[in-house]
């Protein structure tokens, strides 16, 4: 019998200026089968197949949107975008999510990073998390 093949992982706290580029590590992880490494904040899978993932990204209070995107290894594959409050609102909460399924290999790395653009906070307590699981194995 194979291990899981599934994951959850979310923030529990927020995070601040992330770069272009740079993965967010989900520290908050539910993943029986060991596979999200939260040092890199990589999911690594142990057989190939298809794979079905989902990210949501969530900020507060900021004047930027939050741009990520899923990379499974290098190749960019879904992007999800908050919005920009407005100026005179006090307290704004933004979502954004996506979804993909996609082939995977065995040697690939999925991970959720930010977009073209530096971001302000990111928010965590639930409102920013991946997750993932095997849909069918080669």
């Amino acid at each position: 019998m194979n291990p899981a093949e599934f994951f959850y992982a979310s923030l529990d706290k927020d995070v601040t200026y992330l770069k272009t580029g740079q993965p967010i590590l989900f520290n908050s992880v539910i993943d029986p089968g060991k596979l999200y490494d939260e040092r890199h904040g990589t999911f690594k899978p142990r057989l190939s197949g298809y794979y079905c993932f989902t990210f949501t990204v969530g900020t507060k209070n900021t004047s930027e949107a939050a741009a990520v995107r899923l990379e499974i290894s290098t190749r960019k594959v879904a992007t999800a975008v908050t919005d920009i409050p407005s100026a005179t609102a006090s307290l704004v909460i933004s979502q954004a999510s996506n979804q993909a399924i996609v082939y995977m290999k065995d040697t690939d790395l999925a991970r959720v990073v930010i977009d073209h653009h530096d971001t302000g906070p990111i928010i965590g307590f639930g409102y920013t998390n991946f997750s993932g699981f095997l849909m069918k194995n080669d």
